[in-house]
């Protein structure tokens, strides 16, 4: 077969030390023949002069060779105009609710600027309710709910934030208006908990106090207007923030809060802003002794005040440049504060609605939002209750609202690599997981996060791939993980910031993409921007990926040498813990992966078929990967009656504790008792060899979730059986991850490594399967009415299960207990678990 010119998918040997794009090997330099030293000298030392003046400039940065991981595609990118597609996009949708980490905050989607947000806490004289400060969001400040209740992704939002004793309404809207981002206007309500509403005003428990800052990242202005005191008694009022930036121009901010109290302001210089509540938290605990005997203001002023800024303030120095500027203002409840953005870019003078016009304003934003759901997922044609869609709402929502900006440099490195280095510093755009606890991008996960948001503004979704294709490197490597920037990395451990360029995650971009596809919302131009890094990131995979055998594929980032677990985890396959063989080696194939590949090289065929690529190879590889006799040869196991991984698996091991005495136990004194280690290791009792691994559960089933097989295929018959047998996978509130009867279930991995993806109700998998049983429910053949029974009794299954743990906590979860259905780890948990959405209007 001729090979097609360009595009050829590529695959080597695992771990070949053949250079890419068929480069050949490095070779040391020599003279040219009949070149002299005398020759050679003088170039060296005018290179040698050139680098002396750059080092001792402080410049060596702009000439220091970059490292071949931190070189980019050389490839035109897919975000042209700063952060969307064009300039009129860019300044339509360059304000918006992006600091999913925070409860509530505004930014732009730009680099290095304004950026604003909300502290708060309840407040009684003689008490120290600053202790429990309201502002990143937390899983630890225990809330009764907070969320989305409407977003649309653009120009509104709607969230509610429950405490004990009052609940915290936001609100966000944006206006048009100057070539700058326009204007926008926030609302913070307040309003007692039901509890509290038949008490006496005078005698309820608490006021709020509410903190509203602005802060700027970068370079430009950033100041307050003060209306003088009108008396003696009375103390100077900030009335608006004023400010510039290089990129948002000249802007005020209004912020009024007429129905405070009490209110107060303060302008200081704070270098981090990823340590502004940590600030603010110290300082108050350290003044809270004295928080009711001095004024606000004074208390504020202890808010950043190192050494060295407190003589500043005092004048014995130049202060530094302001750069935050915080309005605190003491509420009863209830209350209502109106803050608005004008940019002086508008030629009309336009400013942001308040007050009255505001209320009008969001009333008509509700309605427009509850038509356009309806109209996009149809629910209550399907007959869903008022409540349901209430909860569908809320969990496209806050997807939605979990859209975050992010700017800067992730944390690589490389086998031949001592330390990490920087890779190239871009912006993202993109949804998290969870804005408590993974309020960052992954890269498996937001494929995902697009199946929804692209039914909703697929706008949105093209623009979140291509900030995620943007930093593609020219090995074709994403890194898995995006750390990006301070307040990022400020909530991260550290064992998990550093990623490996051979380490991979499921391409599930490829499910997006074949999502908008579908719905027909792809242009040429897109796809043409698109496609070579989309390429490139598509040969990565094919190539470092790829398994001991044709056809066969690898994750790599297990661990050989450990016997600290149970089963060593393979975070890359994005399924964590869920068991593999028994002894990593590279002679493992992976089930789950290559169905991935099957995936993959189709879309990749027809892309390049419709962009006039050559698309003969991605044709071919497609048929030979989804060829369902090569894929029982690799993988079907007729004992286990299912797909299974391959590699060197024992089948008896368990974890044990040992005592075991500190190495350096023979240096301490006769007169101390050595030290003495308890811990937890793996026994293996069985003998390791090459086979199928045993194991039923969620990577078992991906021929079947990625619809690899043939709807005549004995073996779907087969799998369709063991999915409705409550022994194994099934249970009324959805598909377990590890089939119950496995030695897996449940298992811990380590001593303090509970069980992950080993029993618990994961939504992604589940929507995967829900999907595909639908799929085949449609196709002519034997399974098709099992198929159909399945799918109907399953999607049930996890629609009713969801929504009832989102009534009874005001939830939705990362996984549900496979026995109680009970949601479970991190929550709000509004990442692919909204995938419940699709469920309930049957998109697929």
């Amino acid at each position: 077969m001729a090979k097609p010119q360009g595009n050829e998918p590529r695959r080597r040997k695992p771990d070949s030390d053949k250079t890419s794009e068929g480069a050949p090997a490095a070779q040391k330099s020599q003279p040219a023949q009949g070149s002299s030293p005398a020759k050679l000298l003088l170039p060296g030392l005018l290179l040698a002069g050139i680098a002396a003046y750059f080092l001792a400039s402080g410049l060596l940065d702009t000439v220091k060779a970059r490292l071949p991981v931190q070189i980019p595609l050389d490839a035109a990118r897919v975000i042209t105009n700063g952060s969307s597609f064009s300039q009129d996009l860019a300044n339509e949708r360059l304000w918006g609710s992006y600091r999913p980490q925070v409860y509530f905050g505004m930014r732009p989607r730009l680099p290095k600027s304004i950026v604003t947000g909300l502290m708060w806490y309840p407040y009684m004289p003689g008490s120290r309710g600053w202790r429990s400060m309201r502002h990143l969001a937390q899983q630890d400040d225990n809330l009764l709910h907070y969320g989305w209740t409407k977003h649309d992704g653009q120009t509104f939002g709607s969230q509610e934030v429950a405490e004990e004793d009052f609940t915290l309404t936001t609100e966000f809207l944006k206006q048009p208006g100057g070539d700058r981002g326009g204007h926008w206007s926030v609302r913070v309500t307040g309003k007692p908990a039901p509890h509290q509403k038949s008490t006496p005003k005078k005698q309820r428990k608490a006021q709020v106090a509410l903190f509203f800052y602005a802060y700027n990242e970068g370079v430009g202005d950033l100041d307050a207007v003060v209306e003088p005191a009108k008396s003696r008694v009375s103390s100077p009022k900030m009335t608006q923030i004023r400010g510039q930036t290089p990129e948002l121009g000249q802007f005020t901010m209004g912020v009024p809060a007429k129905a405070a109290t009490g209110k107060d302001h303060f302008v200081s210089h704070a270098p981090q802003i990823e340590k502004l509540h940590d600030f603010v938290m110290e300082k108050l605990m350290r003044g809270g002794r004295k928080l009711d005997e001095v004024t606000i203001g004074e208390c504020l002023a202890l808010l950043f005040a190192t050494e060295g800024s407190f003589f500043d303030c005092m004048g014995k120095l130049n202060p530094p440049k302001p750069n935050v500027v915080i309005q605190q203002a003491m509420f009863d409840l209830p209350f209502q504060m109106d803050i608005t953005f004008t940019s002086h870019s508008d030629p009309a003078q336009a400013t942001p609605v308040s007050g009255a016009e505001l209320t009008a304003a969001l009333k008509e934003q509700h309605k427009a939002f509850n038509k356009r759901f309806e109209s996009t997922f149809q629910l209550a044609a399907k007959k869903h209750t008022s409540d349901e869609i209430k909860f569908a709402r809320a969990a496209l929502s806050n997807m939605l609202g979990g859209m975050g900006y992010f700017y800067g440099a992730s944390s690589v490195i490389t086998r031949d690599m001592s330390k990490p280095v920087e890779y190239m510093t871009r912006p993202l755009f993109t949804a998290v997981p969870s804005r408590s606890f993974f309020p960052r991008g992954f890269l498996w996960d937001e494929g995902f996060h697009q199946l929804l948001i692209s039914r909703w503004d697929p706008l949105i979704a093209k623009e979140s791939l291509g900030h995620w294709f943007d930093l593609i490197n020219q090995d074709g490597w994403i890194p898995r993980e995006q750390i990006l920037g301070p307040e990022a990395l400020s909530r991260v451990p550290a064992e998990f910031v550093v990623q490996h360029n051979e380490n991979a995650n499921p391409p599930t971009f490829f499910l997006s993409i074949q999502s908008l596809l579908k719905q027909g919302q792809v242009e040429t131009d897109f796809l043409q921007r698109l496609y070579p890094r989309l390429r490139r990131w598509f040969d990565w995979f094919n190539t470092t990926q790829a398994g001991p055998v044709p056809m066969s594929y690898r994750w790599r980032g297990r661990n050989a040498t450990t016997n600290m677990e149970l089963n060593p985890k393979t975070l890359t396959s994005g399924l964590d813990d869920f068991p593999r063989s028994s002894h990593p080696t590279d002679t493992e194939r992976h089930v789950d992966l290559r169905c991935w590949m099957a995936l993959a090289s189709g879309i990749m065929a027809n892309i390049s078929a419709a962009i006039g690529e050559p698309s003969d190879a991605y044709e071919q590889l497609h048929k030979d990967l989804s060829a369902n006799d090569m894929l029982n040869k690799l993988h079907w196991s007729e004992k286990q009656q299912s797909y299974c991984d391959y590699g060197n698996h024992a089948t008896q091991t368990k974890l044990i504790r040992v005592t075991e005495t500190a190495p350096d136990a023979g240096k301490r004194s006769s007169q101390r008792m050595p030290k003495v280690i308890r811990k937890m290791i793996r026994k293996v009792t069985g003998k390791a060899k090459d086979r199928l691994v045993p194991v039923f559960g969620y990577v078992n089933l991906f021929p079947l979730i990625l619809e690899v097989l043939e709807p005549h295929s004995p073996q779907l018959g087969v799998i369709l059986d063991r999915l409705n047998n409550t022994k194994m996978l099934w249970s009324k509130f959805g598909l377990r991850s590890v089939a119950r009867n496995d030695s897996f279930y449940l298992a811990d991995n380590t001593e303090h490594d509970k069980p992950y993806w080993r029993g618990a109700i994961w939504i992604n998998i589940n929507y995967l399967c829900v999907r595909s049983l639908h799929h085949y429910g449609q196709m002519e053949g034997p399974h098709q009415r099992k198929a159909r029974a399945l799918y109907r009794l399953l999607r049930k299954n996890l629609i009713s299960n969801i929504f009832k743990q989102y009534r009874l906590t005001g939830y939705i979860w990362e996984q549900y207990d496979d026995l109680t259905g009970q949601g479970k780890g991190t929550r709000p948990f509004t990442g692919w678990s909204a995938l419940v959405v699709l469920l309930m209007g049957e998109l697929y």
